[in-house]
């Protein structure tokens, strides 16, 4: 369990031995197990908790007693309970805490989920909650998540985690919240589909017949029906009203008059009562009880370094002994709090008797917390004291490593705490700065760096002076990459590596990422390799590890744009390793990885390996959150499923990728290149009238400045003017398109762009030209294999290859030319009779595909099935399918035969 986890909090409070049964609320929370929803919400005092805690245990006692289960005892098996207080206002620490709550039913439940929230750059809370739910699924039995007042939730962000987690509750899931105050969440559609409880104050309330068992048999008062009906009557069986009334009536002999003179507001009853409570302790325990108040949760030696004593632990027990409204939260009576009520009054006590002394027993408290690793109690009650600048101190001292953990919302609303103060304090400006930047709130940026500029002080250490303007630099650099200012970001990045002190990997890693991103950007990608190679080193030794898995996913997508399909695909897979985890669960990101693979095994006409990693990249992309990566991948089941000639499937691929892409911003890639697959999808079936009029409504002009991330898109706008036969304007495009993507390296665009460009000629009837550039892409493409970008063309393509095929004198175009025919159709072409009759032909009439070849090479070396599956990252399932392939092609029987005749053929 992760260690800032306060484990006091998912404690179900410890039933009293002093308490009155209540069946009839029993059967109600019995019935809610049937139901989503429980809700129990009543004022303060209503006894809310305590009718949980004394349920729950009754199903523990019958339990061990191995009686017959009760119908008033609660369904589920397991139970995760969650004590919520005001330092929850945050999506992040709520959402942690709701994770190990649940993980207490089962060990590793929610580990991937709370992966992903410690992530330096955590997804939405809705793609956490996706994975939480996918892992609470696979729990086979029922159980229920209890969130103690929720009443002092107050942001919205955290009603929509709810909200969205009631919506896919899984079906043996239960949610309880016990509250002051009606959450903002559907209640009245859960009511309209039968699907909520409701426990109200009028139910929680002693009845007449609860009242007289409370007072007379568990508190042991001999009280007259008559006072007891008093007593009930003015309080309106409010639980705490009547337990303030016992703790007065003790000792008196004048109970009836005191009963008669009882009656007021709710306020004035609790600050009478607790003034007859006080008068009767001593002067020690009424000292403790004022310096300890300020408390939410209290321990022995906290409230020994508030007091100064050394009898914390001591007075705790003895309060609890003496049911002076201090209650324990844990199992082992380490920790306690005090009635809510009771802690109100007391501190108004403390502000009115002593104001000088509330300041230092805050910051008391504060020091106590920040040296037991409880950083947000400490500075709420530093806050609390009003030593703002203290708290400043305390801000900067913790700020970096909260960035690295991914807490931003709590790092901002720690700055926005202190007010004007923030914006004096040049290293909080700079820490506001990143955590703005991280959360995309770029418009919010300038301003607080502007002034972290202003406030470096002159008489600062050069070096730590040096490494302020190096985040300063870096925090520009990143924020000018996520907005697409490409120039303006290496300016910076570079500016950031000049300053930031070598030493300083955390934020090092990051520039240099934001680097190889801006180079790949704007063309550079040898630069751009070498700075994602540097950043995924320096990522793993600054611990990193979600930077260094970014920086690796960011270099295989560089290696695919430079025509390296086979060193991409090694990148690919040591990606799925390192995003794999000891138990052999992929975390996420691994998604990534897939949706790579999938487009290189596509392009090398692998296409049953090809399905299968899409598959796998929409399953982890769904958990992740990540909308860009998915849209993609059902692009990508869009190509496969076409390119099997599934019309149908990949119509219904296409929708959903242009489903999701509606949610992406226009300026990322991911929304153009999903459109460039409709477009091809209106040609392939000979729509032009859609086709034409995407490209009119499109921005997308010949003479425009390409830009990399809409590189699809001018290519698509190619395919349309060649369909409208404006042959000379497509090659006029094509050229331009070409001339950039050569300079930058990017291979991959260039053979397809020479693919195009043999098309074009040809339309143009000039056959000797279309050759002559198919021939230069046949070469580009033939080291990689490349397939798929020749074979989506169609029948065209097919009969200038063949036409090529007998022309050209170069042995290895010409094989891998024959390749291609056989691939486009296996009887499309007809070898010589000679080659046919020759067992010992050099010629497959059916090649094998880059996967296969890779598979053949591990077979020739003797490796089993599943080392082979272990090495390429694939189920042992999908090495049979090859091997049965591979098999066939080479018409063998067995390995021995195959290994023999793939040397035979100079396959290995």
């Amino acid at each position: 369990m992760d260690a800032s986890v306060l484990v006091t909090k998912l404690h179900i409070p410890p039933a009293s031995p002093r308490l009155v049964s209540r069946p009839r609320l029993f059967a109600r929370l019995a019935e809610g197990m049937t139901h989503p929803l429980t809700l129990v919400s009543a004022p303060a005092g209503f006894g809310k908790t305590t009718l949980l805690s004394e349920w729950l245990h009754a199903k523990d006692e019958s339990r061990s007693s191995h009686l017959h289960p009760s119908p008033f005892i609660p369904l589920p098996s397991s139970i995760a309970w969650l004590a919520l207080d005001d330092d929850d206002n945050d999506p992040l620490r709520f959402l942690t805490y709701c994770i190990a709550a649940l993980a207490t039913l089962k060990s590793g439940i929610g580990d991937t989920a709370l992966a992903l929230l410690q992530s330096p750059q955590p997804p939405p809370p809705k793609a956490v909650l996706t994975v939480l739910i996918n892992e609470l699924i696979t729990l086979a039995f029922p159980f229920a998540l209890i969130l103690d007042d929720y009443h002092v939730i107050t942001v919205p962000p955290i009603h929509a985690i709810l909200g969205f987690l009631l919506d896919h509750l899984p079906s043996q899931m239960h949610i309880v919240i016990l509250t002051r105050a009606d959450p903002p969440l559907p209640l009245a559609r859960l009511r309209a589909r039968n699907q909520l409880v409701e426990l109200r104050a009028n139910d929680l309330r002693f009845t007449p017949d609860e009242a007289a068992t409370f007072l007379n048999n568990v508190m042991e008062l001999t009280l007259t029906a008559e006072d007891v009906n008093t007593l009930e009557r003015r309080t309106e069986g409010w639980i705490a009203g009547l337990q303030l009334a016992e703790l007065s009536l003790r000792g008196r002999d004048d109970a009836s008059q005191f009963i008669a003179a009882f009656g007021g507001g709710n306020s004035y009853i609790v600050d009478y009562l607790v003034e007859e409570v006080l008068n009767r302790q001593s002067e020690l325990v009424r000292t403790f009880l004022l310096q300890t108040c300020i408390l939410n949760r209290l321990t022995g030696p906290l409230c020994d370094a508030l007091t100064k004593r050394t009898d914390g632990a001591a007075t705790l027990e003895q309060l609890e002994r003496a049911n002076i409204f201090v209650a324990p939260i844990d199992d082992e009576h380490c920790w306690y709090r005090y009635h809510h009520l009771f802690a109100d009054v007391m501190r108004n006590r403390l502000r009115h008797a002593y104001p000088d002394q509330v300041s230092n027993l805050h910051i008391r408290a504060a020091e106590w917390f920040e040296q037991n690793h409880l950083i947000g109690e400490a500075l709420d009650h530093l806050l609390a004291s009003k030593d703002l600048e203290r708290a400043a101190h305390f801000i900067e001292r913790h700020a970096l490593s909260m960035l690295m953990r991914g807490d931003l919302t709590t790092l901002l609303s720690w700055i926005k705490s202190i007010g004007s103060l923030a914006h004096e304090r040049p290293w909080l400006c700079v820490y506001q700065s990143w955590a703005l930047t991280l959360t995309g709130q770029f418009d919010r940026v300038t301003t607080w760096l502007d002034e972290a500029e202003q406030h470096i002080p002159s008489n600062l250490a050069s070096i730590e002076a040096s490494d302020m303007q190096g985040h300063i630099a870096a925090i520009r650099a990143y924020g000018a990459a996520q907005q697409g200012k490409i120039a303006l970001a290496i300016e910076f990045a570079d500016k950031a590596l000049e300053l930031v002190s070598p030493s300083n990997l955390v934020v090092r890693s990051v520039v240099t990422m934001t680097l190889g991103t801006a180079c790949r950007l704007s063309g550079d990608l040898g630069r751009a390799s070498q700075s994602l190679a540097e950043a995924k080193r320096i990522g793993t030794a600054a611990g990193n590890h979600y930077l260094a898995i970014g920086a690796t996913s960011a270099l295989a997508d560089l290696q695919f744009d430079q025509g390296k399909l086979s060193q991409s695909a090694e990148t690919y897979r040591e990606l799925i390793q390192m995003a794999t985890r000891p138990d052999g669960q992929r975390l996420p990101a691994a998604g990534m990885a897939c949706f790579g693979l999938s487009l290189i095994d596509y392009e090398w006409n692998d296409l049953a390996t090809a399905l299968d990693y899409a598959q796998q990249a929409i399953t982890l992309c769904q958990q992740w959150g990540h909308v860009g990566i998915l849209a993609a991948s059902h692009g990508m089941m869009f190509r496969i499923k076409y390119a099997q000639g599934d019309a149908q499937g990949a119509e219904e691929s296409l929708v959903e990728a242009e489903r999701l892409v509606r949610s992406q911003p226009r300026e990322s890639r991911a929304p153009g290149w999903v459109e460039t697959f409709r477009v091809r999808w209106w040609l392939a079936q000979g729509n032009l009238e859609s086709a034409e009029r995407w490209a009119q409504q499109s921005d997308l002009k010949i003479g425009d400045q390409v830009n990399f991330l809409r590189e699809a898109e001018y290519l698509a706008l190619g395919r349309v003017l060649l369909a409208k036969d404006e042959h000379d304007t497509a090659l006029e495009l094509f050229n331009r398109l070409f001339e950039r993507a050569e300079q930058s390296g990017r291979m991959g665009t260039c053979i397809e762009i020479l693919v195009l460009q043999s098309l074009a000629w040809q339309a143009k009837n000039d056959t000797a030209r279309a050759l002559q550039v198919l021939e230069r892409a046949l070469a580009c493409a033939q080291p990689e294999g490349y397939m798929r970008v020749f074979l989506d063309e169609g029948e065209t393509m097919r009969l200038m290859i063949s036409n090529f095929e007998f022309r050209v004198e170069k042995s290895h175009l010409q094989s891998y030319a024959f390749n291609l025919l056989a691939a486009f159709k296996p009887d499309a072409v007809n070898p010589p009779k000679s080659e046919i009759e020759n067992p010992k032909s050099k010629i497959l009439l059916e090649p094998l595909s880059e996967r296969e070849l890779e598979v053949l090479r591990l077979l020739s070396v003797g490796k089993s099935n599943q080392e082979i599956a272990d090495e390429l990252v694939l189920a042992v399932g999908t090495v049979k399918r090859h091997l049965n392939n591979i098999f066939g092609k080479l018409n063998v029987q067995n390995r021995t035969e195959c290994v023999a005749r793939a040397r035979e053929l100079d396959l290995l």
